[in-house]
């Protein structure tokens, strides 16, 4: 700039460089998250042409839960100013999202030359902070379970999860822990009755357990161990069990009662012939697993009723003491192992 006045006098030029002359606005775009997704982290990945002036990034309430401020504005700052790399740049804000409140992103801008880029945005943001839970209803802690089945309720549905069976005491279980991956339709939100899921390995029956159940939902939150300790395992005595004495091979017949939980049922007492069960007396068993040892009552339509403790010794042997009337201990009679066959 150069002036001269009406007197003729000539001014000093005056100088400024680097004027950039930018009249298109700057391309603007938000990397992440995409539509549709879930985040428990106001976390938002945005990128632009060239360095701004201005910068919003506004959350906008779409649905589900209510959220009476409605829109959630953050300015940028500093750096945040400059998301020219291929990644992009990273804002993480405090904020007072809602829980279960769906959003849509918003991203506006404006260069240093003032030129204002259109606006951008991502819909159907699920913003979850609620870790899932797992309620197990059985098996119960400190108590003894028949066979592996669970009842369990899920709060909400879930991307990942897994049961363990882990031995912490009893008999050995040389394959302990045991890590069931869940299915997907065991990880949906819902209550599961007397279930037993679908990769479930066998355990080792008189090994006593712990069980815990562990889930991780769309948004990434995962949720606290739910876990029961103390549970003894057992098995149905469903099928046939042989005694081999000196003179006979005794074989016992179990057939729990459809829908119990296996503590009652039909019974029969035989005498093996050759694989043949003979001379079959019918009747009927109960179970007792409230304290150790565990009681076996049985009786016969021929009205003989007798009274047995036993215990596993593994899955397929228990051993049996038996007399008229229950047995004060281990050392009340002659001890008998059946087999399972």
């Amino acid at each position: 700039l150069q002036a001269v006045d009406y007197a003729g006098n000539t001014s000093r030029i005056y100088k400024v460089s680097n004027i950039v002359y930018d009249t298109t606005p700057p391309e603007i775009n938000i990397l992440h998250p995409p539509s549709g997704v879930y985040i428990n982290q106001p976390t938002v990945t945005i990128k632009t042409s060239e360095p701004l002036k201005e910068g919003t990034v506004t959350f906008i309430r779409q649905g589900g839960a209510p959220d009476s401020r409605k829109r959630h504005k953050y300015l940028l700052q500093g750096k945040e100013l400059r998301p020219l790399g291929a990644d992009g740049i990273t804002i993480s804000r405090h904020t007072q999202l809602v829980d279960g409140t769906i959003y849509r992103i918003e991203f506006s801008a404006v260069d240093r030359a003032g030129n204002t880029a259109e606006t951008v945005g991502v819909d159907s943001i699920y913003y979850d902070v609620s870790a899932p839970v797992f309620t197990i209803s059985k098996p119960l802690p400190d108590q003894v379970a028949v066979g592996p089945s669970v009842s369990y309720t899920l709060s909400e549905d879930i991307v990942s999860g897994s049961a363990t069976w882990i031995r912490e005491g009893g008999l050995p279980d040389p394959n302990s822990p045991h890590v069931i991956e869940l299915v997907p339709e065991e990880m949906k939100q819902g209550e599961y009755r007397d279930y037993t899921l679908k990769n479930q390995p066998e355990l080792s029956v008189g090994a006593i357990y712990t069980l815990a159940f562990q889930g991780k939902d769309r948004a990434g939150n995962e949720n606290k161990p739910s876990r029961v300790r103390g549970v003894e395992m057992v098995r149905l005595l469903d099928g046939n069990w042989y005694f081999k004495g000196a003179i006979m091979t005794v074989a016992w017949s179990f057939e729990s009662t459809a829908g119990s939980d296996g503590t009652y049922g039909t019974f029969a007492q035989g005498v093996q012939l050759g694989t043949k069960i003979s001379n079959q007396e019918f009747g009927t068993f109960k179970l007792d697993y409230s304290q150790k040892p565990w009681v076996l009552e049985w009786e016969l339509k021929s009205g003989q009723k007798r009274i047995s403790l036993f215990e596993f010794q593994d899955n397929t042997h228990i051993k049996v003491i038996t007399g008229a009337k229950k047995p004060k201990n281990w050392t009340d009679g002659e001890i008998m192992i059946y087999e399972f066959r």
